[in-house]
């Protein structure tokens, strides 16, 4: 039975491309899957493929040149050919004609120029190949990585909704900015994240309308709850019957004045039926929830931020 030696020391697969990485098996193994090594080696390849190309390009005008020679060699002075490519070096007028055998070594070494071109191309063609397939393995591994983040981050937001149960706030930062998009009807509605009513309950979010729709379009800021499709739909009952409190808060510590109202689940309209989409596209809530005007007298926008609460109310409870 065959073995590898633990201790062995092995050079990176890339060493020819300009990776100098040694180590066992398992450090090269470790190496290659390392998503900085993979770009380093796929700059290392282009790099590769840049001297090759140019390599063959030299050749190429090399063997162009050796052959206009070689096609007019019956009349040409003699040529003193040098080791490498063959430049002329004497006059023309002090050159004598080529011998058989001159001629002979002069096309075995344009038959050899010919064959190094040949083997630079492959060469460069493999190169490329691999580059090529190094790229969308990392492109797989981008998008698995990708996907990976997706997941994790709607599990977050699901756990997340499940600790609020039934009581919700949300701040609203960045709100003269978000106000001002608003006013110039390039943002329609905002929404929250989205909560549970209770562990099983009904999921759902918070939309606002800044600039207000309806009859509240330019001077109300509007407020809505829309349902949205949870974990616990199969085992909760529908259609949603609970009342809702929506509040904007005064941020006066001192002597706040709170903007409350409440709503009550009208069991036949759309917004409380179990959801059919991601997020119900029908909310159900105030379209005067707070003048504009109000807003400013004030501290229901403070330190550039408005928060809001929603707050379920059984209707099993008095």
């Amino acid at each position: 039975m065959e073995a590898d030696c633990p201790k062995l020391i092995l050079n990176c697969p890339y060493q020819d491309a300009g990776c100098e990485f040694q180590g066992s098996k398992v450090d090269v193994e470790r190496h290659l899957l390392d998503d900085q090594t993979a770009t380093r080696h796929m700059t290392q390849m282009l790099g590769a493929i840049k001297l090759l190309t140019k390599r063959v390009n030299d050749q190429e005008e090399e063997l162009k040149k050796a052959s206009k020679l070689s096609s007019h060699s019956t009349g040409i002075e003699k040529m003193d050919v040098d080791s490498h490519y063959g430049d002329t070096r004497d006059s023309a007028s002090s050159m004598k004609s080529l011998s058989p055998r001159d001629s002979k070594e002069y096309t075995a070494k344009i038959k050899e120029l010919e064959i190094k071109i040949t083997q630079s191309r492959t060469v460069t063609e493999m190169c490329r190949s691999e580059l090529k397939q190094n790229k969308l393995d990392m492109d797989s591994k981008m998008d698995g990585l990708a996907k990976q983040i997706q997941e994790q981050n709607s599990m977050i937001a699901e756990v997340s909704a499940r600790v609020w149960c039934g009581s919700f706030t949300w701040r609203i930062t960045n709100f003269e900015n978000l106000f001002q998009q608003a006013k110039n009807q390039e943002l329609v509605a905002i929404h929250s994240q989205p909560f549970y009513t209770a562990v099983p309950g009904y999921k759902m979010c918070l939309r606002v309308n800044l600039n207000g729709i309806d009859s509240g379009a330019g001077t109300h800021v509007s407020m809505f709850v829309h349902l949205m499709q949870g974990e616990f739909d199969s085992i909760i009952q529908w259609p949603f019957s609970d009342g809702l409190e929506l509040t904007i808060m005064d941020q006066d510590t001192q002597n706040p004045v709170h903007v409350k109202e409440e709503l009550f689940a009208r069991p036949t309209l759309q917004a409380f039926l179990r959801p059919k989409t991601p997020r119900n596209h029908k909310g159900y809530g105030y379209v005067e929830m707070i003048p504009h005007t109000t807003l400013r007298e004030r501290h229901y926008v403070s330190n550039d931020t408005m928060i809001v609460k929603v707050r379920v109310k059984s209707s099993s409870s008095s």
